[in-house]
């Protein structure tokens, strides 16, 4: 089966705005915030950002759901409809983080600390899709790819992507690399040497990571 790069720009589009609207909730909720001392404010950025979560996060992984669902009912792959995961994400690396971006409240740099917080927000609402895709594979037994969405992509991710539908799991997509911060990979399901996405030519990113690692 052929993925349609429609389905595919229409899922970025929509996580994209989802992003923006969590960055924009979390700039508004800080820039409004009244005075208050260093351990205050960073606490009110983490009930902001515990809020996209729930929201826009919801959102996302509802997305990735219905487009999981789609591709595997197409593709006739054995799998049972995609539920979601209240715990994809660790909240307490999401504290871990703005309690370290909460120097910059130490050192009189408010705007920075806020704009962190809200690229933070805006990075979990994808990261709530990536998570549930990957983990609706894992049960399920399905085969993923991870599909950059343009932009700067770094050499790891151009690695991974021109791998095609070889993974089952975050372990095997990411060996002790890890998903880096501002990462907007997405991952779709599929079956190797079947399933294609148009726009997607895992031999065109393979390509592309030889000439950024200097092969």
């Amino acid at each position: 089966m052929r993925v349609r790069a429609k389905a595919v720009e229409q899922y970025r589009d929509a996580l994209g705005q989802l992003g923006g609207q969590a960055a924009a909730f979390v700039t508004t909720t800080l820039a409004t915030a009244p005075e208050m001392d260093v351990a205050d404010m960073r606490d009110y950025a983490i009930d902001a950002i515990a809020s996209v979560i729930d929201v826009q996060g919801s959102v996302a992984q509802a997305l990735a759901m219905q487009l999981y669902d789609a591709i595997c009912m197409a593709e006739g792959i054995d799998s049972n409809p995609a539920v979601m995961f209240p715990d994809a994400i660790d909240r307490a690396m999401m504290v871990e983080k703005v309690h370290y971006y909460a120097r910059d409240l130490v050192a009189g740099m408010r705007d920075k600390f806020d704009r962190k917080a809200a690229d933070l927000a805006e990075y979990y609402v994808f990261r709530c899709a990536y998570e549930n895709t990957v983990r609706n594979c894992g049960i399920n037994n399905v085969r993923y790819a991870r599909v950059p969405m343009g932009g700067e992509t770094c050499d790891f991710c151009m690695m991974l992507a021109s791998r095609g539908f070889v993974y089952h799991s975050e372990a095997t997509a990411k060996g002790e690399h890890g998903v880096h911060a501002h990462c907007r990979c997405v991952v779709l399901p599929g079956k190797r040497g079947r399933t294609s996405i148009e726009g997607y030519d895992p031999d065109e990113w393979y390509d592309r990571w030889q000439q950024s690692v200097g092969a």
